[in-house]
């Protein structure tokens, strides 16, 4: 069975590479150093990957060129000398740098995703070198995600000739944050301002309900944009678009076997007043799958924040944690026991759970070695702090419930679009009443428990309660000034 889904993986492949243009590309304006061939693809040979022609990636399709007169998408390595004399940004003319094209291929298959990308910056002056540092996160929340193929160089005009300057293998590094994030990390030789910079990987994680989305738009001003989504027809999707200019290219694949956006002058993605969080309105695309039919049978896959719930809160690194017994709990259980009223009782936790532990800096939900070693160090995760502080406030006979949200930075949390990505911090929710609750993060020592978090207002949580199966959608909102006047209160 295992070697018929590779089969069926590879197929897609093979169609994607069939319906793409294979005539070559047209002859930049510039003097090349190097052949196309001579770029290669340094991957195991243990993948999907390694074996299926996604070499076409690199070819450029005409019809690609012909969607904008701004895309200018060539192959990978393929330079314009009218790109290596630009300036500025035509549309952005103060930017230090600027994206001249950014575009992936996205692969669903029944066991594995693929993605596939190429971007390109133009440096403009000194205060875009910062540019060619480069990090790319990826998260093995949903399945082990890998990185491979990776290749980088470095175009400077000389004489009037394009010279390349090759990242060296050794000098990409990986960078393992905790238990379920990593990066990889490298920065761009020879960078200097009139560079063009340019790099390609492949990222691959076994099949789940939803990707990571794609975003049009960026810190920098980009000419083009563009995302392909290659999906097997028995696999039913939504999409949810965040945009406020329209698509220069919205087309299904000749072969109807995936979509095509692009966007072309994207302006950069600035901090504007009012603004709850750039990720709000940064203009990009979410994918989620919600049934595969095989054979006839038609299976949903996390059709609802329930579901999300649910499945979260069968996972043993979310609930396994709360039943671990903590050094010296009992003496903190029969403080609070001893204050009568239950705002008192959160409170004197909260503050305990405040003072006693460190954040480590790690921004993850869920418990990397459990609550009862984060105790004995004195200091976890964002999980492992809030999951510390429901355990004590359920021995202390205070009804609580663990809440999964996201923060500021991560965006709004949608009811609407059901997508596991929008989460990445736990906390603790405790309702009162039908007019009140507590939502408790323990990890920032400026927060009070009877105020919202700042970072978590105007979002939604989803409430996790196993023993009633009961997984609900909370808004968080500010109704009332906090006794400090901040912005947050602890009333809905």
């Amino acid at each position: 069975m295992k070697k018929l889904f590779i089969l069926l993986s590879i197929t897609l492949l093979l169609i994607n590479a069939a319906t793409a243009q294979t005539q070559a590309p047209a002859k930049p304006d510039t003097t090349k150093t190097k052949s196309a061939t001579e770029t290669k693809l340094h991957i195991k040979t243990d993948t999907i990957a390694a074996n299926a022609p996604i070499q076409n990636f690199y070819k450029t399709d005409s019809t690609d060129r012909k969607s904008s007169p701004k895309s200018r998408m060539t192959v990978y390595g393929f330079i314009d000398t009218a790109d290596l004399k630009l300036k500025n940004c035509d549309f952005e003319k103060d930017a230090n740098a600027m994206v001249l094209f950014d575009r992936a291929e996205f692969l669903f298959s029944y066991i594995r995703i693929v993605m596939v990308r190429q971007r390109r910056i133009k440096i403009f002056n000194e205060n875009g070198k910062s540019e060619a540092n480069i990090r790319i996160e990826y998260d093995n929340r949903f399945g082990a995600e890998t990185i491979e193929g990776l290749e980088a160089e470095t175009i400077n005009l000389v004489n009037g000739k394009a010279v390349y300057t090759r990242l060296d293998p050794k000098l990409i590094y990986s960078e393992h944050t905790d238990k379920s994030k990593d990066a990889v990390i490298f920065s761009f030789p020879e960078a200097k301002a009139g560079s063009i910079i340019e790099y390609k990987y492949i990222w691959s994680r076994p099949f789940s309900r939803s990707l990571p989305g794609w975003s049009f738009q960026c810190d920098l001003p980009t000419r083009y944009s563009q995302a392909t989504i290659v999906l097997n027809q028995t696999i039913s999707s939504t999409v949810l678009f965040k945009n406020d200019q329209p698509f220069v290219k919205d087309t299904t694949t000749s072969a109807g076997l995936g979509h095509v956006w692009a966007m072309a002058s994207v302006p950069s993605l600035k901090d504007e007043p009012y603004m709850r969080s750039k990720k709000d309105v940064t203009q990009s695309l979410s994918f989620v799958i919600q049934e595969v039919t095989i054979n006839g049978v038609h299976t949903k896959v996390s059709a609802s924040w329930a579901d999300v719930g649910q499945q979260l809160a069968d996972e043993k690194d979310i609930n396994k944690p709360f039943d671990q017994n903590l050094r010296d709990e009992d003496d903190l259980i029969k403080q609070a026991k001893a204050l009568p009223a239950q705002a008192d009782r959160v409170a004197f936790l909260f503050n305990q759970v405040k003072t006693l532990m460190k954040w480590n800096e790690e921004k993850n939900w869920a418990s990397k070695d459990g609550i009862k070693n984060a105790w004995k160090k004195k200091s976890g995760n964002w999980g492992e702090i809030n999951m510390i502080l429901y355990h004590l406030l359920k021995r202390a006979d205070v009804k609580a419930y663990p809440m999964l949200v996201s923060t500021r930075d991560n965006g709004q949390l949608r009811p609407d679009f059901v997508d596991i990505y929008q989460i990445n911090k736990l906390v603790t929710y405790v309702p009162v009443d039908s007019t009140m609750y507590y939502v408790l993060d323990a990890t920032d020592k400026y927060n009070i428990y009877n105020e919202i978090p700042f970072e978590l207002l105007n979002s939604y949580g989803l409430q996790i309660d196993k023993e009633q199966k009961k997984y609900e959608m909370v808004f968080m909102q500010k109704k009332a000034a906090g006794k400090t006047g901040s912005f947050c209160a602890g009333r809905c």
